[in-house]
């Protein structure tokens, strides 16, 4: 495993804590928008792929958040995909692209 892939690093937690790396899993991408109009537009897209959105609005931290949600087994080149596609869509409607996330599968 190479030290400087996050993913896989933390595949290898996941797996280290007994995590069924061979089940699906729940995977959770975040990003976020300065106002409302653009977290939807870009909720679009995840949506068109099969994702769950939940969308809110942080108003201590002034901006939108879209929590995006897909069942998928975790593999260190699927998270790399869609979190470069995550990275790419929301930069270019001014957003920011946060991390991922999933929890234990026994």
């Amino acid at each position: 495993m190479k030290k400087s892939d996050p993913h896989k690093r933390v595949l290898f937690q996941l797996e280290a804590l007994g995590s069924k790396m061979d089940q699906r899993h729940g995977i959770d991408f975040f990003v976020y928008f300065p106002v409302e109009k653009e977290v939807r537009l870009v909720a679009t897209a995840p949506r068109k792929k099969g994702f769950e959105i939940e969308l809110h609005s942080l108003p201590d931290k002034k901006q939108w958040s879209c929590c995006t949600a897909k069942e998928m087994i975790p593999t260190s080149e699927e998270i790399h995909t869609l979190r470069f596609w995550f990275e790419t869509l929301t930069e270019e409607l001014g957003g920011t692209s946060d991390s991922w996330g999933t929890s234990v599968i026994d």
